[in-house]
């Protein structure tokens, strides 16, 4: 309050009555105050009129030592007026009544001072002038502070201002709080952060409890988080910064602070924990992947390396032989078994899997897998009974995956059981209108399964316990594949058992019934069991091109090409295949060709396309080209015959699988 006055003080005095005029100037002269217009008697304001043209018309004044009982206003309203016409003018108001109420009142108006005509000296005037023009200044600079802290509170978007008392109440929000925070703040108002607290579960209250303590303590804290429930039972995030509030005495007078919705940033936060753990998870998976593969293809191996080294023994017995031999095809059958579950597996997760959708019938489909796994079955003295519980009706599906999966189920049940009968079964399950729900079935009296470690049997690389593997040999993918299978056709699979009494495999899938008087030809030739005739008696004559660049495939191919009866050359890479094929004559060319793809220099789709160049341009008849390649996917099927080629043939190759399409393709040929 001891601020110096500027220099001169420049004051305005609204006085209507001359007498009181003449001696508050003769009173500002005395404390060193000049009134303005003081050697002119048309400047002193006698009405608010002129008061409030002259605030207008000259120079700012300081302060305006305002009358309240004026001919043209009177009272309150005075201050009202002066105030709206000069918002930041500094005013003491002067009146003839020692009245601490209306002094209080004229305060409320507008006024910063207030002085009664009669008690007024040099000092009082000078002290109420400086009090005014000093309380003035900082009532401008709180204004424009709430001006600003209202218009950055109304703008903010997501984040707002509160206010808590002493006792720990919220007592203030800004504007903007229910826009930011989702619903009006009003019903927190008046509540302590304590009684917050006590309505929150035990894992809330725990990660509050921190936050209370500074509170309780009077600590600054920052980015508190926590949930609120919403109507309609959804939640969101609050994120709270705050600092405790003391007056001058040190006393303390609350906390003041800021909040944000960091409900977007905690559900980012959520994804990005949820992508890390699924990452670690899927690394995990991957080691045991191969962890599992490691294994599982090194048991096989060990079959094949070991049996061809005991081959390589000299003065082997015929039966010796035959052994060995028996145990390497065996072991890479396993081998071969292993990558066709792996392929498929990743067809079904990759959501690259096509199915059939052709007529089959499930009796048929029971009868051809009971046919197929009769001699293992009775190698082992148990018993398969077929039983479908169903109207004589067909559906459409995929018959050759369906295959696969009663498979799987009837060759686990044959590996698990020792004694008693296995059934293959299948029912309708439901029916609506030309939509029906089938399940197949396989029922054994095998060892049987814990409950606790029945729904682990569907996850990939799973058994019951480790030494199920170790007794009964598998990689686990199978039941895995059957499981993933019948979620891609609308059903699911599962187990019913009991440990030590046989278990109960199913999966179900979802069909559409075949129309009666519908073509089934096709279905039914698709489902006949084929007996391949003995490769060794194929009667195959002719001359093969073999494409192949790896030699010991050139020795195998060539011994069975040999074994069929036919002719065999063989060219290291694609580019050698085409200069044979142009160097020789028309009489010469090869009945067929078979092609790698993988090669050096050039590749078999490269080959081929200039094969079909070069036939197109002499007018030559189209020479069969098969595709024989380790690239085992449908894509590289497509693929082959898009380039021009026209079978496809997977390594390892079977005899009877080449024999059949060799017969094909040479005898349509002839």
């Amino acid at each position: 309050m001891n601020e110096p006055l500027p220099e001169p003080v420049q004051i305005l005095v609204v006085e209507d009555d001359a007498g009181d005029y003449g001696l508050l100037r003769a009173t500002l002269r005395q404390a060193g105050l000049v009134a303005i217009g003081q050697t002119d008697t048309n400047v002193w304001a006698k009405t608010l009129a002129e008061a409030v043209a002259a605030v207008q018309c000259l120079a700012a004044p300081h302060v305006v030592l305002l009358d309240l009982s004026l001919p043209d206003s009177a009272g309150l309203a005075t201050v009202r007026s002066m105030r709206a016409a000069a918002p930041e003018l500094a005013i003491v108001v002067l009146t003839g009544h020692d009245d601490p109420a209306l002094a209080a009142d004229a305060l409320e108006a507008g006024a910063q001072d207030y002085l009664v005509k009669g008690q007024i000296d040099r000092d009082a005037l000078r002290r109420a002038v400086r009090n005014a023009m000093v309380r003035r200044r900082l009532e401008c600079k709180v204004a424009l502070n709430e001006a600003r802290f209202h218009d950055f509170g109304s703008a903010a978007s997501d984040w707002w201002f509160w206010e808590m008392d002493a006792q720990l109440r919220f007592s203030w929000f800004s504007p903007n709080a229910q826009q930011a925070i989702g619903r009006s703040p009003d019903a927190m108002l008046g509540l302590r952060r304590q009684e917050i607290a006590a309505q929150l579960s035990p894992d809330e209250k725990e990660m509050w409890a921190p936050h209370l303590e500074d509170l309780a303590h009077h600590r600054p804290f920052k980015q508190f988080e926590y949930r609120v429930a919403l109507p309609g039972g959804a939640y969101q995030w609050l994120s709270i910064s705050g600092v405790p509030i003391f007056d001058e005495a040190g006393g303390f007078c609350g906390f003041r602070g800021t909040g944000t919705n960091a409900s977007e940033r905690k559900a980012q936060q959520f994804a990005l924990e949820q992508a890390n753990r699924a990452a670690q998870a899927a690394n995990v998976a991957k080691s045991r992947f191969l962890a599992t593969m490691s294994h599982e293809i090194r048991t096989p191996m060990n079959g094949v390396l070991g049996m061809a080294q005991l081959m390589m023994t000299p003065h082997l017995q015929e039966a010796e032989r035959l052994e060995y031999a028996r145990t390497i095809l065996n072991s890479g059958q396993t081998l071969l078994t292993l990558l066709n579950d792996i392929l498929d597996l990743s067809k079904v997760e990759a959501g690259k899997l096509e199915l059939e959708s052709r007529a089959f019938d499930p009796s048929q489909i029971l009868h051809e897998t009971r046919l197929l796994f009769t001699e293992t079955a009775a190698h082992k003295g148990l018993a398969l009974i077929e039983l479908w519980s169903g109207p004589a009706q067909h559906y459409l599906g995929d018959a050759h995956r369906l295959r696969q999966m009663v498979s799987n189920l009837v060759g686990n049940a044959i590996k698990f059981s020792s004694r008693g009968e296995i059934r293959i079964e299948a029912r309708e399950v439901t029916c609506n209108g030309d939509t029906a729900q089938v399940e197949f079935s396989v029922t054994d009296s095998g060892i049987g399964i814990a409950q606790d470690k029945q729904e682990q049997l569907f996850q990939p690389f799973s058994q019951a316990d480790n030494s199920t593997t170790r007794e009964f040999g598998g990689t686990g993918l199978g039941l895995s594949i059957v499981r993933s299978l019948a979620r891609v056709m609308d059903g699911d699979a599962g187990v019913e058992s009991t440990f030590g009494q046989g278990s109960r495999f199913w999966f179900r899938i979802g069909v559409h019934r075949v129309a009666e008087g519908t073509d089934k030809r096709q279905a039914q030739r698709g489902q006949s069991v084929e007996v391949p005739a003995d490769p060794t008696q194929s009667n195959l004559s002719g001359r093969v091109l073999v494409a192949e660049d790896n030699r010991i495939n050139q020795m195998v191919i060539r011994a069975l090409l040999a074994k069929l009866g036919l002719t065999c050359e063989v060219a290291g890479d694609g580019q050698q295949v085409v200069d044979a094929l142009l160097a020789c004559a028309d009489a010469d060319r090869p009945d067929l060709i078979l092609m790698d793809l993988q090669m050096p220099v050039l590749d078999g789709y490269g080959a081929t396309a200039k094969i079909r160049a070069w036939e197109a341009e002499r007018g030559l008849p189209r020479m069969p080209i098969i595709a024989l390649t380790a690239d085992a996917f449908a894509e590289d099927r497509v693929r082959c015959i898009s380039a021009g080629m026209d079978d496809f043939l997977s390594k390892p190759v079977d005899r009877e699988t080449l024999a059949a399409t060799l017969r094909r393709w040479l005898t349509d040929r002839a």
